[in-house]
């Protein structure tokens, strides 16, 4: 996953023709959704405790779930940060 963020994110070209092709969009319609969501990608493959919030808040709304005391009840980033080590992204 974080191989496939960093390639999003260093092969600009290469990923708006893919996007083209799988979803059947013109080059560039692709290329200004492309614009969109690249703020949304991690850069190495962790996500803010905001977004994380985010997620959760979303979800106890719309699916009932109850809310958990903390955010490191329902994280925990160990195998991201043992990729992150091994692709030297820290």
């Amino acid at each position: 996953m974080v191989r496939g963020l960093r390639f999003v994110r260093e092969r600009r070209d290469e990923t708006i023709g893919i996007m083209a092709q799988w979803f059947a969009l013109k080059l560039e319609i692709a290329a200004r959704s492309y614009e969109l969501i690249l703020p949304g990608f991690s850069q190495a493959g962790a996500i803010t405790d905001a977004t994380m919030q985010a997620i959760i808040d979303m979800r106890v709304q719309t699916v009932g779930l109850p809310r958990p005391a903390s955010l490191d009840q329902v994280r925990d980033f160990t195998i991201v940060r043992e990729v992150q080590n091994e692709l030297k992204l820290q």
